[in-house]
């Protein structure tokens, strides 16, 4: 170990090392959750494309199940991984919709 090492560890502590330690994993973690993240984007960015290309159109949403089978089915998607219904629909959806209209990718939802 070296000595300059050897001082400052000890005149830390051992508790602050394995702080130091517990950063270090959380960094790591989360450099695998950005590339998660990235991979996700990405696939959501390919599928818009498709909708795209195949010139489909994203329509008004209806509580009531009357509306845009597109639209329905996005929000639908978007609630069963755990986003609020309102935030699907009010938030989320105009990106989408957008989206599929220019084929754009989605850079910030």
């Amino acid at each position: 170990m070296n000595a300059k090492l050897s001082v400052v560890a000890t005149a830390t502590g051992v508790d602050l090392a394995s702080k130091a330690t517990a950063i270090g994993v959380a960094l790591g973690e989360l450099k695998k959750a950005e590339a998660k993240a990235n991979v996700i984007k990405d696939t959501i960015n390919k599928l818009i494309v498709e909708l795209h290309n195949a010139k489909a159109k994203v329509g008004t949403y209806k509580k009531d199940r009357t509306g845009c089978a597109l639209a329905t089915a996005f929000v639908d998607g978007c609630v069963s991984e755990g986003i609020a219904h309102g935030t699907a629909q009010k938030v989320y959806l105009p990106t989408f919709k957008k989206a599929v209209e220019s084929g754009k990718a989605i850079g910030d939802w």
